[in-house]
């Protein structure tokens, strides 16, 4: 759903919106996805987000907030090589 340069696809949060469900986000290398749009998708799919994985890219503990305090069932994140991410962002997922 997101590609190196451009981040997440026009439009892709509202076409989730509209009552698919998301299970896994995989967005490994995708640098220009910002932390707005990970909390956008997070609340977008609080309800059946499992898995998280955005390694080597550019979002911080804000991303993490909004994912942990919208995605109740989150059981795996992968964020490694994040370099914006600090000890604040990780507890936040504790």
């Amino acid at each position: 759903i997101g590609t190196p340069r451009i981040g997440l696809c026009r439009g892709i949060l509202t076409y989730f919106a509209l009552g698919r469900t998301l299970r896994e986000v995989h967005l490994a290398g995708c640098e220009q996805v910002q932390d707005w749009e990970v909390d956008a998708l997070a609340v977008t799919c609080a309800q059946t987000l499992t898995c998280f994985q955005m390694r080597a890219s550019r979002i911080g503990n804000t991303a993490l907030d909004a994912l942990a305090t919208h995605c109740k069932v989150l059981a795996e994140v992968d964020v490694s090589a994040c370099f914006r991410v600090d000890d604040r962002g990780s507890l936040a997922l504790c």
